[in-house]
């Protein structure tokens, strides 16, 4: 050990050996290149997770855990996830940004504040409900992990195929009686394999879970052009596809 320290780097992250802010291999104080690449892990992460740039300056983690409580009372019934101010902006997220949550499964769900008395004392907490607990396959008191979703590999979907929920058929009926597609209800809605989710028509809401999406994908999304089938027992797709 040095007068400063470790690898001759002063407080200023100045090696006094090569004169820069490098060692002899192209590394500064935290283990960057010029590139932003780590020496350990070859990439642009370190061992923790940590996105960086220029001089290994940390700009965010790419995922955090956070462990689930139950949803406030007037949420109930909505897909959003409430967290913290420190961990969205640990996570680089915004309010109505898209979370991505991971149990035992993946699933998605629109971000928004802790209400003032969780976020000013309780940081490391998210709080979901029922659907999305079920969509990640977690209960209430786990810890699941969350990141911001990456839209970069998000798909537009072609083809989706559901299956109905609901014991009363007379919902999807009616539906399928409008003269509209399942694409008008949920354009721009963002679908992940194996998740359920609600299609809100006319004071009515039928259930679905999502058997398939072609193509494959991460996240899909629906637009006008999507093709929806619903199979299952009461409908087959050549019975529905000429409906929907």
């Amino acid at each position: 050990m040095g007068l400063f320290g470790k690898r001759n780097w002063n407080y200023h992250g100045f090696n006094t050996k090569t004169k820069s802010y490098y060692d002899e291999k192209g590394f500064d104080v935290n283990g960057f290149n010029k590139e932003g690449i780590h020496k350990k892990t070859n990439t642009k992460f370190d061992e923790d997770g940590n996105d960086v740039e220029f001089f290994g300056t940390k700009i965010n983690k790419k995922t955090l855990s956070l462990t689930v409580f139950t949803q406030y009372e007037d949420d109930i019934g909505t897909r959003i996830a409430r967290i913290d101010k420190t961990t969205m902006d640990t996570l680089n997220i915004s309010p109505n940004d898209i979370l991505e949550i991971k149990g035992d499964r993946r699933t998605i769900a629109k971000c928004f504040l802790l209400r003032f008395m969780d976020d000013q004392h309780d940081e490391g907490i998210i709080r979901i409900g029922k659907v999305v607990q079920h969509n990640a396959g977690i209960r209430y008191g786990d810890t699941v992990s969350v990141r911001k979703l990456n839209e970069s590999n998000i798909s537009e979907a072609t083809k989706v195929i559901l299956e109905s929920l609901d014991d009363d058929i007379s919902r999807i009926e009616l539906l399928l009686t409008t003269g509209v597609t399942l694409a008008d209800f949920l354009e721009n809605r963002l679908l992940i394999k194996g998740n359920i989710i609600s299609v809100h028509f006319f004071n009515q809401i039928a259930n679905f879970q999502v058997l398939s999406v072609t193509p494959v994908a991460d996240t899909s999304i629906v637009t006008r052009k999507t093709i929806f089938h619903i199979g299952g027992d009461y409908y087959d797709d050549e019975t529905i596809k000429d409906n929907c």
